[in-house]
């Protein structure tokens, strides 16, 4: 843990340089390039945004960490119970192993309970969140809106209410919007993902730096 980490919320200054630390987190991770720059405008611009619990991380200016929480529902056939669900959760690559991004969801995970939101759910790393309390979404008696079950849909209650809540996972429809190819093809124009670092990206090992143009946590 560094002991210089601010975890605080996002402001308009911002949003350049925690869209582009969430394109070296994201970069080549799960297929070529990413979207998830793109999902967090899509967030930001959202009306099922919950910027009261979403939180960005800081070590001497620069940011290294973020997530961003959006409303869910549950849907048990009659009635749609609201909770949260959150995504992406980016840190930046060359701080990685920092806990930066546990300190991040201990944090927004009390800023969520302390709200009064009922429960978290996602469909995420099921060898990741289980550290803070995550279980399998089977577990909860929630499947995805399919009505599948999987590892990677988990669930963490955060009321004794929700014990009594089943049904399907409903996300955001403000999610469709990253099917929108064009818009993300014009965002990745912008100055992008090799403004700071080079590295080779190794999300079951360790990744290796094989340039670095700045250091993050320096000025000039």
């Amino acid at each position: 843990m560094i002991d210089n980490l601010i975890i605080r919320s996002e402001t308009p200054a911002d949003y350049k340089e925690t869209e582009l630390m969430t394109m070296r987190s994201f970069w080549n991770k799960y297929w070529p390039g990413c979207t998830e720059h793109f999902l967090i405008r899509i967030i930001r611009g959202s009306e099922d945004y919950i910027p009261e619990i979403s939180r960005i991380a800081e070590v001497d200016g620069k940011i290294v960490g973020a997530v961003y929480y959006t409303k869910a529902w549950i849907d048990d056939g009659n009635v749609r119970h609201e909770i949260a669900t959150f995504g992406p959760l980016a840190v930046e690559p060359t701080m990685e192993g920092n806990d930066i991004g546990g300190a991040l969801m201990r944090e927004t995970i009390k800023l969520a309970k302390e709200a009064g939101i009922k429960a978290i759910a996602l469909m995420g790393e099921p060898n990741y969140y289980p550290r803070f309390g995550l279980r399998r979404g089977a577990e909860c008696g929630i499947t995805d809106a399919q009505g599948n079950t999987f590892d990677a849909l988990m669930c963490l209650p955060l009321s004794d209410d929700f014990s009594n809540i089943k049904g399907k996972l409903i996300e955001s429809a403000d999610f469709e919007k990253l099917e929108d190819e064009n818009r993300l093809e014009e965002i990745n124009k912008e100055p992008s993902v090799g403004s700071d670092v080079k590295f080779i990206w190794n999300h079951k090992g360790e990744s290796k730096i094989t340039q670095v143009f700045k250091n993050l946590l320096e000025e000039g």
